[in-house]
């Protein structure tokens, strides 16, 4: 009879457990509100969202539900400060390079903007106290401990997740492309988001061929991020626009310099999709998930070895 798989066990300990502690180790700049460590910490708990998501078969729900509610909640308590810490950089950065005429409509918008950064203070430090809470580690422990034994070969089951992963990107890119809208262009970033994350979850499994491949993500995804920032920051203008009639001309003046900015980041990743989409790029990374390079389950004379 087929037993355990010993790998899948290993490595969803081993992930959580990495993920918790990088999570941790953001949590004290983060608390001092430093603008990067807010990102981090951020990123620290999508990262250990999508660990949790991969490897949601493996622990019992009764353990897995309250940590996946905590980690939600960090990145959704740091989602607006960390909005605002960006939009507020690129208003620094476009005064630097803007004529003298539009300093007071870029410093009226910095204002209004700072005003509302400084309200989403408290859910900064609600979220550092999520994960510095005594609960939170006693989840974690409770989640390990909670582990599922499964005989679920783990090179197959995530070679399954990463083309699911692979296969909605596909489709939220199709969609795009059949319908452009920032809604289906924002559905695209955050497909390559996920994927990349269970990539990264993966990487141990296929060695440096899956590196080349995060990195071809990795640079997809950071140039819809930029094109995200500077959307988000337009529609900034536009609320700062109705709230200041008499800078309407100074404002329309920045929004068509945000839409210039925007149009430079979506031609940047017109030429990176192909080289992750095309019919190619498909066949490349199904080869790919279909080969990790780690021996797990194999069946000799009737028995699972390792």
């Amino acid at each position: 009879m087929k037993g355990p798989c010993v790998l899948a066990q290993k490595s969803a300990r081993h992930a959580l457990k990495q993920r918790v502690h990088v999570l941790r180790g953001h949590v004290k700049a983060a608390a001092a509100h430093d603008v990067d460590g807010i990102h981090d910490l951020r990123v620290a708990s999508r990262r250990l969202r999508a660990a949790l998501g991969d490897f949601a078969g493996r622990f019992k729900k009764r353990a897995l539900k309250p940590l996946r509610k905590r980690a939600r909640d960090v990145t959704r308590g740091l989602g607006k400060a960390r909005e605002l810490d960006v939009t507020l950089g690129l208003l620094r950065a476009m005064r630097r390079d803007a004529p003298k005429e539009l300093h007071p409509a870029i410093a009226r918008a910095s204002r209004m903007l700072r005003a509302m950064r400084d309200e989403q203070s408290s859910s900064v430090d609600a979220s550092c106290a999520f994960v510095r809470d005594h609960a939170f580690r006693t989840e974690i422990g409770d989640l390990i401990d909670a582990d599922r034994r499964s005989e679920t070969c783990y090179r197959k089951e995530t070679a399954l997740t990463l083309r699911k992963r692979y296969t909605r990107l596909a489709s939220a890119y199709r969609e795009w492309i059949a319908s452009p809208s920032d809604d289906s262009l924002h559905q695209v970033r955050i497909a390559f988001k996920k994927l990349r994350y269970s990539c990264e979850i993966a990487r141990d499994l296929y060695g440096e061929r899956m590196d080349a491949l995060i990195e071809k993500i990795k640079g997809a995804q950071e140039t819809l991020g930029d094109w995200n920032d500077v959307r988000v920051l337009r529609d900034y203008l536009v609320a700062c626009a109705k709230a200041n009639p008499g800078m309407a001309a100074e404002f329309a003046n920045i929004e068509a310099r945000c839409d210039e900015t925007a149009k430079q980041h979506l031609d940047d990743f017109a030429k990176r999709a192909p080289q992750l989409l095309d019919k190619s790029a498909r066949a490349a990374a199904n080869e790919l998930f279909s080969t990790p390079e780690v021996v797990c389950c194999v069946r000799r004379g009737g028995r699972t070895s390792l």
